[in-house]
């Protein structure tokens, strides 16, 4: 079995996207806005997964 990725609801994207970046050494983070569901949303680039 293989993650795709998983996904985290939080109150300030920045803010948990620096801190996940801080605590995995992430250097890829990609901001999108999904209008559908007026969210804005990091994708963090991970070796073999995502974390959004």
């Amino acid at each position: 079995m293989k993650i795709n990725h998983v996904a985290i609801a939080v109150e300030n994207v920045e803010d948990a996207a620096k801190a996940y970046q801080d605590a995995f050494d992430i250097k890829s983070v990609e901001f999108e806005t999904v209008e559908s569901e007026g969210v804005k949303i990091a994708i963090l680039h991970l070796e073999n997964a995502n974390i959004e």
